[in-house]
This record gives structure tokens, sequence and C-alpha cells, in this order.
């Protein structure tokens, strides 16, 4: 029984894995040890045959491929979701308008004002393309998220290299949401002279778990995501109450600002700041952490849709931050704060309500950033787990393996080995399986691992949060570290991992072939290499003082 359960095993491996190196001598292994099993029938050789030449056609179109959508054949095989083209951009400007858009201006008085423009008009045409390749990338290995990419490029490493840059993120997004809602109500209470630290930390402790805890404690989040358009919306009123008072301060002359932008000094271009600013620009324009469930939603998922998509998203986006971050420059010059509402009088009436109605959306999208860093929590804590028992399983195998070497006969030891040879083959496609189908999600997780995961990651943002009071260092660092990874470096990664061109572009024979191996192997290499030097200054420029 135990050797015929194994061979069917091997016969559902071999037949559902890739044939991309074995598939010429695998099938006639597997029919060969399934002749052994009782009741087989042999006329199913010839249809695992038929099979097993078609997936090797549909591969070597795939990777074949130079330019364009996909073939229809792979692009079919990917989800296609229901969400129309305005759904998808709502959820894309709910991403790209959150915390980060408030420390925008903070990047005028260390890049100048030139500087953080073209730095701003650089990343987000830059975003548009890590985009397009990183979803290409995923079509043609034929995965659905970030995180099976990794793996599919790059094993274990590549696996854990991005779960540990989607938890950084989406971390550092949740502490950057606590940090405005606690400025917010901090600023709130000077009115009535409440203005020490412990005040602030009572307000941010008591808004956390009597508000914005107990709907991180649900298993779906629906209601967050449909609610991506009244976001906006608040945010739009944020900037226009803003510009309001760039109107009543510079052009009707009331005094609607602190003392200390009464004469403001400005800053037009400095190259030496690039590295402080960097990190906050690419935390503004990071939205590859949700790419791919964006893309998974959209209704007839083509490449031209999604980059036509992007595109629109992240020009709105540039243009909001523009709306927002300028005035503001002009109104506080050098001095403004590293987030823009705290450079306002507390007793201006319309940035209290610009500060209640920003403190109410980042309540609003603190679940959905909590509801991704516990996603990534789980699925990590089971790849480990799982990863542990593989190898236990391993082992075991091959002990029981060494047994039955010495028991068999002497005819079929011959036959056994090869058979050894492809069954330890197949057991990663196999266990790769097996781990889908046995790993839980937050909705069908036990009750006790929910409650553990999400008491015990928002009491410790929480607690780093009350300590941590400048918005400028948590942008720069999340930006530098986990941005600046998610945007540019993975992505050129992927996609040079991707590609199938040769490095000897010139070998191609249309100018056009030559063009897209060139960008695909050296940009990407270029792209990944500058990645990582901006985000290496942006880590440093936090520790260096002036």
């Amino acid at each position: 029984f135990d050797r015929g359960f194994s061979s069917i095993s091997l016969y559902m491996a071999c037949s559902h894995s890739s044939p991309t190196e074995h598939h010429h001598h695998i099938p006639s292994e597997c029919h060969k040890l399934m002749q052994r099993v009782p009741g087989y029938d042999s006329t199913s050789q010839s249809k695992l045959k038929s099979s097993t030449h078609i997936n090797i056609t549909t591969t070597t179109t795939t990777t074949t491929d130079t330019g364009g959508d996909l073939p229809t054949s792979l692009s079919s095989a990917l989800p296609d979701g229901v969400s129309s083209m305005t759904g998808v951009y709502y959820n894309f400007m709910n991403s790209l308008v959150g915390g980060g858009i408030l420390g925008l201006t903070f990047v005028y008085p260390a890049a100048g004002l030139l500087g953080g423009i073209l730095l701003q008009v650089i990343f987000a045409t830059l975003s548009v393309y890590t985009l397009f390749i990183v979803i290409r990338a995923a079509q043609t290995v034929q995965v659905h998220d970030y995180e099976q990419l990794g793996f599919a490029c790059f094993g274990n490493i590549g696996y854990f290299f991005v779960c540990l840059c989607l938890f950084l993120q989406d971390f550092g997004t949740m502490l950057n949401f606590l940090i405005v809602i606690g400025d917010s109500g901090a600023k709130i209470i000077q009115i009535w002279g409440y203005d020490t630290l412990e005040y602030r930390q009572f307000v941010l402790l008591f808004l956390g778990f009597v508000v914005i805890f107990p709907p991180c404690l649900l298993r779906d989040i629906a209601f967050y995501e449909r609610a991506s358009f009244v976001k906006l919306v608040t945010v739009v009123f944020v900037i226009g109450l803003i510009c309001y008072e760039y109107v009543c301060y510079r052009v009707a002359l009331h005094d609607t600002v602190t003392a200390a932008a009464a004469a403001p000094e400005f800053t037009w271009f400095q190259l030496s700041g690039f590295p402080r600013a960097v990190g906050i620009v690419a935390y503004t324009f990071e939205v590859h952490d949700a790419a791919f469930l964006y893309y998974n939603t959209l209704y007839n998922p083509t490449l031209s849709r999604w980059t036509f998509l992007c595109v629109i998203a992240l020009v709105s986006a540039l243009g909001l931050g523009l709306w927002l971050s300028i005035p503001a420059y002009f109104m506080f010059g050098d001095a403004v704060s590293s987030n823009v509402l705290n450079s306002f009088d507390i007793h201006s009436t319309s940035i209290i309500i610009a500060r209640i109605v920003y403190a109410v959306t980042m309540a609003l999208s603190y679940p959905t950033s909590f509801f991704v860093v516990r996603h990534v929590l789980y699925m990590t804590y089971q790849k480990i787990v799982f990863s542990v028992q593989e190898y236990r399983h391993r082992q075991r195998w091959k002990r029981k393996q060494r047994v039955r070497q010495k028991q068999m006969m002497t005819h079929h030891a011959a036959a056994h080995a090869t058979c050894n040879k492809h069954e330890s083959e197949c057991i990663s496609p196999l266990a790769r399986a097996t781990f889908e189908e046995s790993s839980f999600t937050i909705k069908t997780s036990p009750p006790l691992h929910h409650g553990l995961f999400s008491v015990g990651l928002f009491c410790a943002n929480l607690c780093l949060a009350m300590y941590v009071q400048d918005l400028g260092i948590a942008l720069n660092l999340v930006g530098s570290i986990a941005s600046m990874n998610l945007i540019f470096i993975l992505p050129a990664l992927f996609w040079w991992k991707c590609c199938n061109f040769d490095w000897q572009f010139w070998r191609y024979k249309t100018r056009q072939q030559q063009l897209n191996a060139f960008l695909s192997v050296y940009g990407s290499i270029l792209v990944a290499c500058v990645g990582a030097a901006v985000a290496v200054l942006g880590v440093s420029s936090v520790f260096v003082t002036k």
C-alpha cells in the first residue's frame, strides 16, 4: 500500500509540474512505476504525453515573447477581476494620498523647491515603468502576488525578502497614520493648554484602543475598501483648506500661521539635500505593495489597460501633491514642519477642521494596512513552519528509502534507483501545492492565532508611535528601506530574471528587439544599482546631522 500511494503521488506530481527540464523522461518513468500499481490503466499514458506536449508548447511561447501583451493562452490563465477602471483608480488613489502627502512640503527645505518638484516627477515616472514590468514578470512565471514572484525568481530568499519589505512598508504606513492622528489630537487639546508629551500619548492610547483597534479585529474589511472614494474626497477637501489659508495669508494678508513663518526663507535647488528627500518622495509614490491586489481585481486586465490606469493614477497623485506642498512651502519656507498641519496656528478654524477630518481619514485607513501586515505575518509564519516540517519529512523519507534499498532484490535495484531520483525531483511542486492547500488565511485562521497576531501587532505599532513624533524621520526611513526596494530594486531584478533576453543584445535581428533586450538586461541592472545606492544614502542621511 505504501508503494502504491507513493506511486500515485509521484504520478500526480509529474503530470501537474511544469516540464522544463525533464519532460522527455519523467512521464515514461512514471508510467513504469505506475505499472506496479494494481488496476492501473495503461491507456492514460497517451493522455499524459499529450498534456505534457501542450504544456511544453505553452511554456516555449511564453518565454520567447518579446513585446506587447502576452499570448492569449497565458493571459487566460491569470485571474480576471470584476472591478472597473474607475473603481481600481479610486483604490490606487487611496494608497497614494495617505500620510505621505503631508510630508511632501518637508522635501523642499532639503532639496529645494525645484529639486523637490524634479524628484517627484522622476519618481512618478519610474513608478509607472516598474509597475508595468513587475506585472509583466508575474505574468511570465504565472504568479498572482509579490511573494510568489519573489519565490519564482530567487526561491525562499526572494520570498522572505519580499515579505520583509512588505512588512516594513505597511508597518511604517500604520506608524505614520498613528503619528498623524497623534499630532492632530495633540494640536487640538493644546487649545485648552494641554501641550505635554504625556497628554499626546494619552490621546493616542484612547483613540487607538477605542476607535482604531476594534475594526482591526475583523476578518474582512470589504467595507473600508468601498470607502476609497470618501477618503479621496476628504484629502481634496484638506488640500482646499490649505490653499484657502495660503490665499488668506499671502493675498488677504490675514495672520493665520505661526510667527516662525513671518519672514520665510526659501531654497530653490540643493543637490546635497537629495538623500534626505528621496525617502519621503519614494514613500509617497509607492503603491507596489498593493499592485497585485488592484491588478487581480481589474476587469479585462490587459497590460495596456493596466499601464493606462497607472499613468492616470500617478499623474493625479503628483498633481495633488504639488497642489498641497507648493502653497504650504510659500507660506512657511524652510521653517515648515515635517507634518505641514503642525505649522499652522492651533486656533485657526479651518485648520482645526482639516486636522479632525484628516485624523478620521487616517483612522479609517489604518485597518487596511493592518490587514496587509497581518497577512504577511500569517504567511511568513506558516512558510517557516511548513519548511521545517518539509525538511523533517524529507529526512524521514530518505531514511525509509535507505532501509528499503537494503531489503530490495537485486533485479529491482536499478529500476527503484531511477524512480527514486525522479520522485525526489517531483517533491518540490507537490510540496508547494500541499503548502497552498494546508495554509490558513485571515478568514480561516484559528481564534488563538488571530487574537495573538492582531493584539501583538497593534500593541507594537502603538507603542512605537507614542514615542516617535517626527513624521519626516519616519517617512524617510520607511521610504529608503522598504519603498526603494519595492519600487526600484525588486521589480528590476524580477524582470531581469524573467525577461529571457540575452545580454548580447546586438545579436538580435531587428532594432526593436535589440532595444528591448538592452533595456530589459542593462536597464534593469542600472535601475537596481541606482536604487540600492540611493536607499543607502537615504538611510545614512537620517543619522547625519548638520
